[in-house]
């Protein structure tokens, strides 16, 4: 379980949501300043998508995050600017950052607060160069037992990634392993695999991330923020629907060509069926 802290003073001023998202710029701004990382006109800046920040504050809407973010610019708590070339991710700064964590520190000091700082899960205190939504959580140490079973868990995923990108399977299985250590949870990184191995097979291949890149850069979340987008515009498959479908699919031919994406990512998610081995879509059937 992480815990989420926020700016009393903010959410007062301009409300809750306000100030959970100015918690969540101030710690990326405090790293970044203390890294040194992501420079420009003299400030250190933090910056990543609507979506991507969603992702962290799953309790709120992309809508919701917007509208915050737009609010604290209007009070100047928060500087807005685009760095990224050809990219529409805009990047954040909280003027008051430094002061907000040192607050925060002497609060903890003198036993005002009961909770550690909250950051985003994940791999490490600092964001790498350029990045700055990553998953935080303190590093777990885990048993020869458990680091086994983990590794029994990988040779499913290896199994499911698309053949001609797999590369660096000891490294991969790192990466996963690291993953899961530190908090992700397999069955959804297996659910966010099947999708992506699915929506890749009529991708050009050089689009279609190496596995090591893969899960060292934890890309099974951009998976489950698209279903997430999808999901109130979907009409869930009852299980009769998904099982009809298997049939086609396993059968083949004009039934199997007509399923749309969004049903066959549901099939997949569903874990009652999955692509065969070399198996090339429906183009296939």
């Amino acid at each position: 379980m992480s815990m989420h802290c926020f700016d009393t003073e903010i959410a007062k001023e301009l409300g809750l949501i306000e100030g959970i998202v100015y918690h969540h710029i101030c710690f990326w701004t405090n790293n970044n300043t203390k890294a040194k990382r992501n420079k420009r006109e003299g400030k250190h800046w933090t910056y990543s998508s609507i979506r991507e920040i969603a992702v962290t504050l799953n309790y709120l809407t992309q809508k919701q995050i917007r509208t915050a973010i737009d609010n604290l610019v209007k009070a100047g708590k928060i500087l807005k600017a685009n760095y990224s070339r050809g990219k529409r991710t805009n990047w954040y700064h909280a003027v008051d950052a430094i002061k907000y964590f040192k607050r925060l520190q002497e609060a903890e000091d003198s036993n005002e607060i009961g909770a550690e700082p909250f950051a985003p899960e994940g791999e490490t205190t600092i964001a790498p160069e350029g990045k700055s939504i990553t998953d935080i959580k303190p590093d777990i140490k885990t048993s020869s037992i458990e680091v086994a079973e983990v590794d029994n868990l990988f040779e499913e995923v290896w199994k499911i990634y698309p053949k001609d990108r797999c590369r660096y399977p000891e490294r991969t299985k790192k990466a996963y392993r690291k993953l899961v250590q530190n908090g992700a949870d397999p069955d959804t990184i297996l659910s966010a695999l099947k999708l992506y191995a699915s929506k890749s097979i009529n991708h050009s291949r050089w689009t279609v991330s190496y596995s090591d890149n893969w899960f060292a850069q934890a890309r099974y979340r951009e998976q489950i923020v698209s279903l997430s987008e999808r999901k109130d515009k979907l009409k869930p498959l009852t299980t009769e629907q998904i099982q009809l479908r298997i049939d086609w699919l396993n059968t083949g031919g004009k039934m199997a060509k007509s399923i749309p994406q969004d049903q066959l990512d549901q099939i997949i998610a569903s874990g009652m069926w999955s692509p065969p081995e070399g198996w090339l879509g429906r183009k296939a059937a």
